[in-house]
């Protein structure tokens, strides 16, 4: 092994622990504060309860949340040489990451530039909308699918996913105990009930908090997905540019005046990526990028084909069910 190549390694390492730690203290706080609020409801009892609801819905998550979010977007997969070479792309970058299996390719008839993951290291999906595919050129499709596949083998997908349960039960929860507060009010102008000030302002901005939490965590595996994309394509003036053109034409003129740095809404379970222009930057000071490097005539630089009778998508995104956006 070369010294370059073992001071990439040490420095996957390196992010890889220090994303471990981060993960953990955040979800250890999830955890403390969801026990937090179901001891001031129920006391020991509410504990137990909480435990055995929370371990329930963590494997209905892991189990079935990927199929869900597949239907909310009404994605196809897409079939073998459908579109020429995408799927070879697929195969090797995952033969480089050392997947348990090759991600299936999902579609979605879509304008807006998006692409993200579901699953875990053995068995797993990636979804493409049609306005990806249609307006990043080879070299800037293997960078974002290089981005999914260091994903789905650091297994982010799962981790947001209990995250994501967490959040909502602690959420659940204290709606719960508001609901409890509002019935027992006549009580307490009555002077019957004692209300503790402590239990409802816990119960008030523990959901605030742990929302927080989970924004925080895609923001550290954002990065570091990044940096992983570009060791296994040697090629950060790809991904760069595709970033680059995911936020440009991703943005509509009342984004661009108003909303600099704002993307696509995105469902709870995929939001919360660091700014663009934050991800280009912290490429920018990890690798050497070229200044302008989506002016590239080289063959890897061409757009993909795309089969006739994948039409274009004409209708504009709207809000779906579900808080998707597509």
């Amino acid at each position: 092994m070369n010294t370059q190549a073992i001071w990439e390694q040490k420095q996957l390492n390196h992010h890889r622990l220090s994303n471990f730690f981060q993960s953990l203290i955040l979800y250890v706080t999830m955890q403390f504060l969801i026990s937090l609020v179901s001891y001031l409801l129920w006391g020991m009892e509410g504990l137990k309860w909480a435990a055995t609801v929370g371990a329930v819905l963590l494997l209905i998550g892991i189990k079935f949340m990927p199929g869900i979010i597949l239907k909310l977007y009404r994605a196809r997969p897409i079939v073998h040489d459908e579109i020429p070479g995408l799927q070879q792309l697929v195969s090797e970058l995952a033969a480089h990451a050392k997947l348990g299996a090759v991600p299936q390719l999902y579609y979605v008839p879509s304008r807006t530039m998006n692409a993200f993951s579901v699953g875990n290291h053995d068995k797993s999906c990636i979804v493409l909308t049609d306005g990806l595919l249609r307006t990043l050129s080879r070299r800037e499709l293997i960078g974002i699918l290089a981005h999914e596949i260091t994903h789905i083998g650091n297994n982010d997908n799962q981790v947001l996913s209990i995250a994501d349960m967490l959040s909502r039960m602690t959420s659940l929860l204290s709606t719960f105990g508001q609901l409890l507060l509002l019935i027992n009010l006549p009580m307490f102008f009555l002077g019957g009930v004692i209300v503790p000030w402590s239990v409802i302002v816990m119960m008030l901005f523990a959901p605030i908090i742990n929302s927080l939490l989970q924004l925080a965590l895609p923001r550290v595996r954002e990065f570091e997905a990044d940096t992983h994309a570009v060791y296994l394509t040697g090629d950060p003036d790809g991904l760069v540019s595709a970033l680059f053109k995911m936020e440009y034409y991703g943005a509509g003129l009342f984004e661009w005046l108003f909303l600099a740095g704002h993307g696509t809404p995105e469902p709870s379970l995929l939001r919360a990526h660091p700014a663009t222009e934050e991800r280009m930057r912290e490429l920018k000071s990890h690798f050497k990028i070229s200044k302008n490097p989506s002016n590239d005539a080289s063959d890897e630089s061409r757009l993909l084909t795309i089969p006739l009778h994948v039409q274009r998508v004409q209708r504009r995104p709207r809000w779906r069910i579900g808080g998707m956006w597509y």
